[in-house]
């Protein structure tokens, strides 16, 4: 159950972009970071919908993310302020997913 995210950081950005997430090229990341050129991010199966507004500065927005790669498994995961690193072996990933996300959401 993906939530979107109001407004997220071209930092953070870039790392979830870093995890193969599919919202911008990570080098597109870098170059609209020294613009001031309002970036929002929209799901073009849903145009109307919810957006995400990119910014320069940081956001105390919450997400998980994960990379696999040679039977490991990297989560990404902001929390509020600070930006934590998680590998396990890719048959620990959905269980970590589910444990890492589930405490995110109760603070």
């Amino acid at each position: 159950n993906p939530k979107t995210i109001k407004k997220v950081s071209y930092k953070d950005l870039k790392i979830v972009c870093s995890a193969d997430g599919k919202v911008l090229h990570k080098d597109v990341c870098d170059i609209l970071e020294n613009t001031n050129i309002l970036t929002i991010v929209k799901n073009i199966a849903k145009p109307n919908g919810k957006k995400t507004k990119v910014c320069s500065t940081s956001c105390k927005c919450k997400f998980v993310c994960c990379k696999t790669e040679n039977g490991k498994a990297q989560f990404f995961v902001k929390n509020k302020k600070k930006m934590e690193n998680v590998i396990v072996s890719e048959d620990q990933m959905k269980e970590t997913y589910g444990k890492l996300y589930s405490a995110i959401l109760k603070e």
